[in-house]
Formats: structure tokens, C-alpha cells, sequence
């Protein structure tokens, strides 16, 4: 009853709805889930953090074995994400192709997935605070950007506002268990 009172609600033009300083976006806006504008600072604690942790490892003979079995997924998580950055430029996007619109979400989606694989590996070992810090942070924001990607294609599509309204707020619940399950998976040694 309450979800269709609130799917009824959504024929109007326009809904923006705050969370945690996100918005749910139905009609007017490029995507359904935007984060807040100031979220994107969170690269530069990203990159630094993993280029602290590639000094270590690089400069550090005695290494956990988790690392070793991590290595193939960071570097498909560096690839993927690579490929998401190209998927941005004209030249190597398929516009004639209607699908074409996936392809960012994709690989993003892809780097989300073999980041979290990483973490999985990580903190299933004894691994110190300071080998997952990076790769969670990495992880958990790339999480989220491909949530936002997905719901950005779907913007473009031709779906009707209470399918765009339930993917939007099934993104948020999406990456709240996320959250979760990422926050509860340990910390290592």
C-alpha cells in the first residue's frame, strides 16, 4: 500500500528527494543519484593512499601472501577502470550503437567488482590496517560511482518515472548494504 502511494506520487515532472547529501533525481537532471558535489575530493586521499601503498610494497621484501593472490584483480580493477576513462572520449564511443550508453557503467562496475574482490582477499589474511585502507577507499567510492553510472544510463532511457524512482532508491539501499558488508569484513592484522 505504501509503495504504491508513493509510485502514484511519482507522475508528477519533478522529484528530488535528499539523502545523506545525495539526491534521488526523477526528471530534470542527467542522472537519478548524484553524489554531492564535494564527494569528489575524495580522489586525492585515493590516489595518495595508493601510491603509499605501492612505495610500501615495492620497498618491503617481507610481503603478506594475500598480496600475491590480490595482484591479478588490482591490476583488472586498474585496467577496467582505465577503460571506463576511455569510454568518455568521442572517438572511442560506439554513438551509433544505442547500447553504447553502458559502456562506462560496465566498466566502472567491473573495476567495483575486482576492487572488492581485493578487499575480500586482503582482509581474509593477516593484512595491516595499512594495505586495505587504500583498496577500501578505492572500493567503496567506485561502488557508488558505478550505482550512479547505472542510474545515469537509465536516465537516458525512455523508462517511466516509477521504474526510474525505484532504481534510484533501490541504488541507495544497494550501497548502504554495501557499506555494511564492506565495513564488516574485518580489518585484518
Amino acid at each position: 500500500m505504501a509503495l504504491s502511494n508513493t509510485l502514484s506520487k511519482l507522475n508528477q515532472p519533478y522529484i528530488l528527494a535528499p539523502i545523506y547529501g545525495a539526491c534521488v533525481n526523477i526528471k530534470g537532471g542527467r542522472t537519478l543519484l548524484a553524489p554531492a558535489p564535494w564527494a569528489f575530493a575524495i580522489w586525492g586521499p585515493i590516489y595518495l593512499s595508493e601510491l603509499l601503498l605501492m612505495l610500501y610494497i615495492t620497498t618491503t621484501s617481507n610481503l603478506p601472501p594475500t598480496l600475491t593472490t590480490a595482484a591479478p584483480y588490482w591490476f583488472l580493477a586498474n585496467v577496467s577502470q582505465a577503460l571506463w576513462c576511455l569510454s568518455f572520449r568521442r572517438k572511442y564511443v560506439l554513438s551509433h550503437n544505442p547500447l553504447s550508453y553502458l559502456s562506462s557503467p560496465i566498466y566502472l562496475s567491473l573495476t567495483s567488482l575486482s576492487l572488492l574482490k581485493v578487499h575480500a582477499i586482503l582482509t581474509s589474511g593477516p593484512s595491516p590496517w595499512y594495505l586495505i585502507l587504500p583498496i577500501s577507499l578505492h572500493a567503496g567510492w567506485v561502488s557508488a560511482a558505478s550505482l550512479v553510472g547505472l542510474n545515469g544510463s537509465l536516465s537516458y532511457s525512455s523508462s517511466p518515472p516509477p521504474l526510474l524512482a525505484l532504481a534510484g532508491y533501490s541504488s541507495v539501499a544497494a550501497a548502504l548494504l554495501l557499506a555494511k558488508t564492506v565495513a564488516g569484513g574485518g580489518g585484518g592484522g
